[in-house]
């Protein structure tokens, strides 16, 4: 329990402070009320949000209970398997890195020509075709192994 407390400490602080902060700056025009009206309604909202996420879990607990058939081991990915999972991985991670770099080059240098990104980057072509092959692996492995077809 105390693990807990220390570890809720920090970001408890951080809200603390800003709260205070926000409260002097609102005091200075005499919007006290106006911020208070606010706090209430990011309480109620929060209220709100938080009951799909309690229904979610309660409905999770309620499949957890149900008594499932033994499921069968998955053996570890190794050898030349855990190789090409390496590797589709890394050819995924580095065109999403690719993609997000020009992405974020495009909103440095241009930032109001972002709704028009396809248009305006001229190498997104060749990210999109170094994906295809990627996708085309994870479509082929996951025809051949039966515990993939999820994927």
């Amino acid at each position: 329990m105390k693990r807990l407390l220390w570890i809720l400490l920090p970001p408890v602080l951080v809200v603390v402070a800003r709260m205070q902060v926000e409260w002097v700056w609102f005091s200075q025009f005499n919007w006290q009320s106006v911020l208070f009206q606010r706090w209430m309604l990011q309480l109620l909202f929060a209220g709100i949000g938080s009951i799909p996420v309690a229904l979610a879990v309660l409905w999770l607990r309620a499949f957890d209970r149900i008594d499932d058939p033994p499921r069968q081991q998955m053996r570890p990915i190794e050898g030349v398997r855990f190789s090409l999972v390496l590797l589709v991985s890394g050819l995924a991670f580095l065109a999403c890195s690719v993609v997000l770099t020009d992405l974020a080059i495009l909103a440095w240098k241009q930032p109001f020509s972002l709704s028009h990104w396809h248009e305006s980057s001229h190498s997104m072509a060749s990210e999109w075709k170094a994906m295809l092959p990627v996708q085309l692996a994870i479509a082929g492995v996951s025809l051949t192994r039966p515990q993939w077809r999820r994927w």
